[in-house]
Formats: C-alpha cells, structure tokens, sequence
C-alpha cells in the first residue's frame, strides 16, 4: 500500500512550520517530510535560510522531534547539508526515534553517517553518478546498484517525479524496488501511482491523496510491484 508522506507545509501551513507537523500527524498521514538545515550554530527546520528569519527564527529540528516523539507518524528527515548527519543522528537517538525515521537529501556518499538509520538515495547522489532523466538504462542501473549494496538500511530511491520516465518507473515496480516520488501535486497524476503501488508518494495534496488510497473505489492494482 502507497504510504501517503506529506510535503513540509501541508494544508495551507507554513513550510516546515510546527503547525504543519501537527496537522500531518492529526491527519492520519502516514510520513511527514521535513527539511534540516543550519541557522547559525543550531539545526533548523527550514529548507533555506530567508531574511525573515532574521524577525522569526525557524524552529528547532529538536522542538519538530519532540512534537512528533509520541506521535503514529514516521518522519522524512530531508538533510540539505551532509556534514549535518551525525548532529541529526543523535538527536534521533536522544528522542528515542531511531525506528520512526528515515533520512533523504544531501546524504554523504559513503553512508558511514548514517549507521544505523535507514535512508532513501536521492537520484542526484554523487554516489550514482547518472544523468538527470532516469530512463529504462538510468534505471537498471539504479537497480543493480540497489541489489549489490549490501546494507540493509539502504531502502530505496527518492525521486522527483519529473525526471522518473515510464519505463524506469516500470523497471523498478517489476523489480519490487521501493522509491518514494516527489511532490506530486497534480491530481490527475496522483490516483496512477498510488494504484500502481509505489512505496511512498510524498504531495501537498495530502487529504486528496489519503482519501483516494482508502477508498472503495481503489484499483486492485495498486498492490503489484511491492
């Protein structure tokens, strides 16, 4: 079933916002997405640094956790610097939050951060090494280099939507490859991949996208491919 990851910023709140995570996790969602980043000494929540936090400092990454510790939601750690993994690791650990989170973003290539923590490669980790248009050989290769990784944290792949062609998207579904798209926000897109399964949908459509997945009136299909 296709985990519905809601954008930072969902339903009319402000990115990356406090109020943001706690509507996500009074929704029902089953990921929140948030973007980590340094203001100054600390970790933040915000995806860049903006003139008017010089008035309204971003919140704490440590205020977005302890929020979130106790909720039945997991949480999407999107990281824009990888220096900032250990730092972000051990707050996780601090909150008891080791099994209710995963990293995406600029993860640092050798993954020795990120141990023990689970994590899903962006396309354009340096890692990787492909072009930006992930098509049908972009993809088998994706795909081997997922089956030869050997660590057992390395989920899957974390994509924007827009660059993953048809038979890339199909490769990885046959080869039952979890990947999480981002951020879908058409509507018309948004019941085709829920339906065909993928792992997780990250959108800002984030009530539409729940109630098509639970509806009755759901393809059968949605479950192929994981």
């Amino acid at each position: 079933m296709t985990r519905i990851c809601a954008h930072a910023g969902i339903d009319g709140t402000i990115p990356n916002s406090l109020e943001s995570l706690e509507l996500a996790s009074l929704r029902g969602y089953d990921v929140v997405e948030f973007d980590i980043t340094r203001y100054g000494e600390k970790l933040v929540l915000a995806h860049d640094i903006e003139a008017r936090f010089e008035t309204e400092p971003p919140p704490l990454l440590a205020g977005g956790l302890a929020l979130l510790k106790n909720r039945d939601i997991t949480v999407n750690c999107d990281i824009k610097e990888p220096s900032m993994t250990p730092e972000v690791s051990a707050l996780i650990k601090e909150f008891g939050m080791e099994d209710k989170a995963f990293f995406t973003g600029e993860i640092a290539p050798d993954f020795e951060s990120l141990t023990p923590y689970k994590f899903f490669l962006n396309a354009d980790n340096p890692c990787l090494d492909i072009p930006p248009r992930i098509g049908l050989t972009e993809a088998e290769k994706l795909a081997g280099f997922f089956r030869n990784s050997g660590n057992s944290n390395f989920l899957g792949y974390n994509f924007d939507y827009l660059v993953l062609a048809p038979e890339g998207l199909a490769l990885f579904l046959n080869e039952n490859i979890p990947f999480i798209l981002w951020t879908v926000d058409d509507e018309a897109l948004i019941p085709g991949y829920i339906d065909k399964g993928i792992w997780g949908l990250t959108t800002n459509k984030t009530r539409f996208a729940l109630e098509y997945r639970n509806s009755a009136l759901r393809s059968p299909e949605q479950f192929s491919g994981l």
